[in-house]
């Protein structure tokens, strides 16, 4: 009897910690999407960035309005060979990581003079994505994690301008839709 109390008790400590650990690991946009049953999306395209190596990021402003809340999220999505990988920055996070991108680009001057081999300078989002660029050999690469898991998720992008311009696109947008 005290052997099967002892398993139920240290059954349900663990069941515990991996649910307070999914928890953890729920993304802002997962969080609102499990808290309604009813979700209604609309989508405005923003255009698209072009990665170093030919594809192309397409990105998109969602709208969700769920129960009595309308939450607003800049989708972009790297399509792959066999599954897409699919940042989305909620609307909170997307005047941060233009900060971010900002403190980077102000960086990356100093950055480019290392006698090391190779750098990385990155900004990370509490959702896992992160945004920065690599010095390798004196010459910086610009790279994004779209999802924190998984292979095949960065994305190299051509020129960082056009990123910045999405994220300003995105912010326009949001209030754009707020006002209406």
């Amino acid at each position: 009897m005290k052997k099967l109390l002892i398993l139920l008790s240290l059954t349900f400590a663990f069941g515990q910690d991996m649910l307070s650990e999914a928890d953890k690991q729920a993304t802002k946009l997962d969080k609102i999407l499990s808290a309604s049953n009813t979700v209604k999306f609309y989508n405005y395209d923003l255009g698209t960035v072009k990665q170093s190596y030919g594809a192309k990021l397409e990105c998109e402003l969602k709208k969700l309005i769920a129960v009595n809340s309308t939450s607003y999220f800049l989708q972009i999505t790297k399509r792959n060979e066999y599954s897409n990988s699919v940042a989305n920055i909620a609307e909170e996070d997307l005047d941060n990581l233009i900060e971010g991108l900002s403190a980077l680009k102000s960086e990356l001057p100093s950055d480019l003079q290392t006698d090391s081999n190779y750098m990385e300078n990155k900004y990370i989002t509490e959702d896992g994505l992160y945004i920065g660029y690599m010095v390798n050999k004196g010459q910086p690469t610009w790279f994004m994690k779209l999802e924190k898991y998984g292979s095949n998720s960065t994305a190299f992008i051509r020129n960082i301008d056009d990123l910045e311009s999405i994220f300003n696109k995105a912010k326009s947008k949001i209030k754009e839709l707020q006002l209406n």
